[in-house]
């Protein structure tokens, strides 16, 4: 229009050929292990049938009103409590996989903050944060003592893949990917994603099964929503919605669709 402003311009690329475009696809219901739409006041798995305990928690809107009802954590003390039940029915079985959520990112509070945070302690976990030691920047997570597939190794080791860059307040679309196989040498990668872009990875890393191998503390698993394993780390600050597992790696067509491109 008429209007006058400041322009920025970031990131400019130049290829020698056009690098291929992303297609949406529609995941359908292929490996769905694990969905919590959050409507109803309540944070049950519509698959596994695991029903979450609410701590502190409240449920506002979502992004859009077609999605309803999100579930809404104060960053102090809410959290969502899914039980040993969880890890039984859904986490202990995961190779391939992949964890997505809409987020609702309020830029309050300390680094750290989790999306959710599934294991047995500090030292084996798989987590999803909004913050990875930087304001905004997602970090996926998988924290074992196993090495690769089939294979130990010492102590515990965190393998994990952050985003290139700080997100906006607001929400926005998170995925995390385990590929089993996906490596160089046919090792586990990890990889994340926001709003449906590749923001990290492929990067070598371990399955969340194993995390059963080596457990600190056998028995007793920790799998929450918007709490960490680690005691310091800060509670979340914000809103999740449509939070999901699949037992396959999705394609990254499958995501941008999740995220909303269709």
């Amino acid at each position: 229009g008429t209007g006058k402003g400041i322009l920025y311009i970031d990131d400019i690329r130049l290829y020698k050929t056009a690098p291929a475009a992303v297609v949406p696809v529609d995941p359908g219901t292929t490996g769905l292990v694990s969905l919590f739409d959050m409507e109803g006041g309540k944070v049950a798995d519509s698959i596994s049938g695991v029903t979450g305990t609410l701590n502190s928690t409240a449920f506002a809107a979502s992004m859009t009103a077609s999605m309803g009802q999100a579930v809404q954590f104060n960053g102090t003390t809410a959290f969502v409590d899914l039980g040993t039940d969880y890890w039984t029915k859904v986490v202990s079985k995961l190779s391939n996989c992949t964890f997505a959520a809409w987020v609702n990112y309020s830029g309050q509070g300390a680094v750290w903050q989790r999306v959710f945070d599934f294991g047995s302690g500090s030292n084996v976990n798989v987590f999803m944060t909004v913050s990875n030691g930087t304001a905004g920047i997602p970090r996926f997570a998988v924290k074992t003592g196993v090495a690769n597939t089939g294979s130990t190794g010492t102590g515990f080791v965190e393998t994990n893949v952050s985003g290139s860059r700080a997100m906006s307040v607001g929400w926005h679309h998170l995925a995390g990917v385990v590929n089993a196989t996906g490596g160089t040498t046919g090792n586990p990668v990890l990889s994340i994603y926001v709003d449906g872009a590749l923001a990290g990875g492929p990067r070598a890393g371990r399955l969340p099964q194993d995390m059963a191998l080596q457990s600190p503390t056998p028995g007793v698993w920790q799998m929450w929503l918007g709490r960490s394993q680690y005691t310091g780390d800060p509670y979340f600050n914000g809103s999740i919605d449509d939070f999901r597992v699949y037992n396959r790696a999705l394609s990254a067509g499958e995501i941008d669709w999740l995220a909303g491109d269709r």
